[in-house]
Order: structure tokens, then C-alpha cells, then sequence
């Protein structure tokens, strides 16, 4: 009888044994399943980030040509909308696409530059260095057809895009409370302080 209870016993330790390493290469598995899938989503986030700080440089470089089709007389580049802000103290190129042939001046901080575009539409006009400005501007782009030497031309498609700034422009990723207003952070008095500094 003592032989049968220390053989189940032994069976019995052996079978927790058996269960406890199971369960830890359970863990293991799960840990490891984590792992991959934060380094996928990483990866994934890293290459977005990339495509697109490279996609505007590319196209400002007359990059490859996958130019949209333009649905309106001017279509512009992603990072040209109200509310923008331009990099200082660099050149910027400013970008987008129109019938082949158009004339297209970029009017901005008392500059003025004018572009061509090319038989794929693609066209790109570069400002000259600007410098910081918290003062909101205008920035006018106009095509103009038929701009030949002596022809004259014929004024097309005004675009006014509102409230551009010169200054830092950063990108930035992470995660969802990026979308934090100010209001919702801990420095929430630093930015009332700052807005009220603006106002005086």
C-alpha cells in the first residue's frame, strides 16, 4: 500500500511538474506573440513617419512621376492648407499640380515666384529663406495659361490658403493622447498664461 500511495505521489508531482513547465512555455509564447506584435506595430509606425517626412521632399525634388490627376484647376501638395506652417530661415518649395503648360505664381511674405508645369501636371515654386512670424499671412497661388514670351496670358485659378505662420516645423508621432488638447495637459495654466501673454 505505502509503495502505491509514494507511486502516485511520484506520478502526481511529475504530472505538476509537466503542467507547471507547460504553462510557463504558454507564458513564454504569449510574452513572445507580445513582443512581435509591438515591434510590427513599431515598424509600421517608423515606416509612416518616413513616407511622410520623404514623400513632400520627393516631390518638391521632382520626384517620381505619380503625380494625381488634378481634379481641380490647382491641386496642391498634402502639407499646403489653412492653418499651415511654413519652416523659417530655409527655402521652401511649394508644390502641386495643373494642366501641362500653366503658369503658377506663389505669392507669400511679399515674395513672389512663378513656376511652370510639366507635361505630367507636376509643377514647383521655391520661396526664398523666411523668417519667423507669428503674424498670420495669406498665401495667393494663381495660374495663368497661355504664358509664352509676348503672349500675354489669361488669368485662371485663384487659390487663398489662410492663417499660414513662419516658424518650427516638427514631426512628431506616438500615441493616441498626441491628440491632446491643451486644455486636457498638465500644463493647461502654462498655455492660458502664454495665450494671455499674447493678448497683452
Amino acid at each position: 500500500m505505502r509503495g502505491m500511495c509514494s507511486l502516485l505521489g511520484v506520478t502526481f508531482c511529475v504530472s505538476l511538474i509537466r503542467l507547471d513547465r507547460g504553462a510557463g512555455r504558454y507564458q513564454e509564447r504569449k510574452k513572445m506573440r507580445k513582443m512581435n506584435k509591438t515591434l510590427i506595430m513599431t515598424l509600421a509606425r517608423g515606416i509612416y513617419v518616413a513616407l511622410l517626412l520623404v514623400t513632400p521632399s520627393v516631390y518638391a525634388a521632382g520626384g517620381p512621376d505619380i503625380a494625381p490627376t488634378p481634379k481641380l484647376a490647382i491641386q496642391l501638395g498634402a502639407p499646403f492648407c489653412d492653418n499651415a506652417v511654413l519652416q523659417r530661415d530655409v527655402e521652401v518649395p511649394v508644390w502641386g499640380w495643373s494642366k501641362p503648360g500653366t503658369a503658377i505664381t506663389v505669392a507669400f511674405a511679399g515674395q513672389s515666384v512663378t513656376a511652370t508645369a510639366g507635361q505630367d501636371g507636376k509643377w514647383v515654386a521655391k520661396l526664398a529663406k523666411l523668417k519667423a512670424s507669428f503674424e498670420p499671412a495669406d498665401m495667393v497661388i494663381t495660374e495663368s495659361t497661355n504664358l509664352r514670351q509676348g503672349s500675354g496670358g489669361q488669368a485662371g485659378t485663384k487659390v487663398v490658403l489662410q492663417n499660414i505662420l513662419v516658424g518650427e516645423v516638427w514631426m512628431a508621432s506616438g500615441q493616441s493622447n498626441m491628440q491632446w488638447t491643451s486644455n486636457k495637459s498638465s500644463c493647461n495654466k502654462l498655455a492660458v498664461a502664454l495665450l494671455d501673454l499674447k493678448k497683452a
